[in-house]
């Protein structure tokens, strides 16, 4: 069954990430006020933080295929970001905790602050991720109307259809799908398509195997 993807959707998830980024914007802003940021430069340290985080995840998709060396990278920029924004939220919002004196309104634990400061970046970077997973279902979907399964009913004239039909023999001789395997299987057919022709090929390949392994299990 098709998923229709609405601009309710869409506009959902981004609002709750401007809502974490927001939030976690002005945890960082002040931390950056503390370590002696001058005043009219203190939005970009929130804004390098963050923005690494928000991007790591985009890219962390796109190079689902790439070298591991390429992912390490990646990771590593994802993982030192998410981090270092988890531990600037929770410093800040415990170090505020420790001023407010006890008996102001409701007073929570140290560590119950800390905690529920860390979700303000934790949303930011799960929005982008379902954002990117949401365009990447519906690209799908387009794909399936697009780019018809092998049939064998005769010859193809469409770029995408012709790519297709190159990449599932290689990837049936290989046994997996592999970005870098279909890349040279269409060069050798000096088949060119763009990025973004060659992602609806290798996210329908990918539906095939699923549907493949899906079937086999007894």
């Amino acid at each position: 069954m098709t998923v229709r993807i609405s601009i309710w959707d869409r506009a959902a998830i981004l609002g709750l990430g401007a809502a974490g980024g927001i939030l976690s914007f002005d945890a960082l802003q002040q931390m950056a006020a503390a370590i002696h940021v001058r005043d009219n430069l203190v939005w970009l340290f929130p804004l390098v933080i963050d923005g690494f985080i928000a991007y790591s995840v985009r890219a962390l998709v796109v190079l689902r295929d790439a070298h591991f060396a390429a992912r390490l990278y990646v990771w590593a920029l994802f993982s030192t970001a998410t981090s270092t924004s988890i531990w600037a939220n929770g410093l800040h919002a415990v170090r505020l905790n420790q001023q407010n004196p006890v008996g102001a309104g409701l007073h929570l634990g140290d560590a119950t602050v800390g905690v529920l400061s860390t979700i303000a970046p934790l949303a930011l970077a799960g929005a982008v991720h379902l954002y990117i997973l949401i365009a990447r279902r519906s690209t799908t979907d387009h794909a399936r109307t697009v780019v018809p399964a092998r049939t064998g009913s005769g010859p193809n004239t469409d770029d995408t259809d012709e790519a297709l039909l190159v990449a599932q023999d290689a990837v049936q001789n290989a046994g997996r799908v592999n970005r870098r395997l279909v890349r040279s299987a269409l060069r050798a057919q000096h088949i060119k398509i763009s990025n973004e022709r060659l992602g609806i090929v290798l996210q329908t390949l990918r539906d095939e195997s699923d549907g493949s392994n899906t079937r086999s299990q007894p």
